[in-house]
């Protein structure tokens, strides 16, 4: 499967998750140690132990999502994993699928791809929407279980029928490719369309490349510029990346430079080379800018240390004319630039 979501979730999500999946308020702000309640009403971290203790499902689950995203308590995976753990011995679908998870991840377990495949696969057998979903793209990638792309598109159809987004796009992932399935555009398109409209992004970038293409359904210019602009604002580099080339060629949007400069950059900005380069022409040509050598080469520079091999042609026919100071203060905004990205 191309373009695959991140292989562990969010702990954060992740937390709230459980917590909504049991019927569960998500915990509060932190809490003394005592008294047993706090002034809300609220079970305190240590009356939930207790309860969790004498075998209250809903109360390890509670505790354990605490203890994952450190909310009233503090922030401690191995204890999360525990009192998870507690709950799946109950046959606790959201626990089994919050085991599965950490094991993916290697947060408070040990990382084990085949361990989090037998979690999931326990949670996704009582039916929960989350668990097909992972233990269909596990299929997919053949990873903790050996590839079946037949078992992939069932365990991601189960999950797709109720309304899971990332499943409805994996499985358009699948009808694009025809992996498991059928090679059916038409399918895929129905399939990121619902995803899409559950604003996740990937999707939502995956519908707009099929909108433009014209591949499963109508070709329009101005629909796939739409679904671009939805995932650009959610964050998504390849759709900020795409949407400024709408911008630059005037298809199925109003022809601006500036509009694509500023997509460009939130797309550089999160680390995406092929935004980097671009970035780098529109201000070595003064497009949509102002024409700057010392942005261009810092933007040249960038791209090229994350391995783009135009950036560096470009970035070496560039310094071949800039004075050294230029090419000093590029050097330290781009020295700048890297020792501040996240890793």
């Amino acid at each position: 499967m191309s373009a695959q979501p991140t292989r562990s979730l969010a702990l954060a999500t992740l937390a709230a998750a459980v917590l909504v999946s049991c019927g569960v308020a998500p915990a509060p702000a932190p809490v003394p140690a005592a008294p047993a309640r706090t002034s809300s009403g609220t079970p305190s971290p240590g009356e939930l132990e207790a309860l969790a203790t004498r075998g209250d499902v809903d109360a390890s689950l509670q505790l354990a999502a605490m203890h994952l995203d450190g909310s009233g308590v503090a922030r401690d995976h191995a204890a999360a994993a525990h009192w998870f753990r507690v709950a799946a011995e109950h046959r606790a679908s959201a626990a089994q699928f919050a085991l599965g998870a950490l094991h993916e991840a290697g947060h408070g377990v040990p990382e084990s791809q085949s361990e989090a495949f037998r979690w999931y696969l326990l949670a996704a057998e009582q039916g929960h929407a989350g668990a097909q979903g992972r233990v269909g793209l596990m299929y997919a990638q053949g990873r903790g279980v050996r590839r079946d792309d037949a078992e992939a598109a069932a365990w991601l159809r189960r999950a797709a029928d109720r309304g899971d987004a990332v499943a409805q796009h994996n499985l358009g992932l699948l009808c694009l490719n025809g992996q498991g399935l059928p090679q059916d555009a038409g399918a895929a398109a129905r399939w990121f369309r619902l995803a899409a409209e559950q604003d996740l992004a990937p999707a939502q970038l995956h519908l707009a490349h099929l909108c433009a293409r014209g591949s499963g359904v109508q070709q329009d210019d101005a629909e796939a510029a739409r679904w671009l602009r939805r995932a650009a604002e959610l964050g998504l580099p390849a759709a900020q990346h795409d949407l400024a080339l709408l911008y630059l060629r005037g298809t199925g949007v109003i022809a601006d430079a500036a509009e694509a400069a500023r997509w460009l950059h939130r797309a550089a900005e999160q680390g995406l080379p092929a935004a980097q380069v671009r970035l780098g022409v529109m201000y070595e040509t003064g497009r949509g800018v102002t024409q700057d050598d010392v942005q261009a080469s810092m933007w040249y520079g960038i791209a090229a240390t994350n391995g783009d091999a135009a950036a560096r042609s470009r970035l070496a026919t560039l310094l071949a004319r800039m004075p050294a100071d230029q090419i000093e203060r590029a050097e330290d905004l781009q020295r700048a630039y890297l020792q501040a990205a996240p890793r």
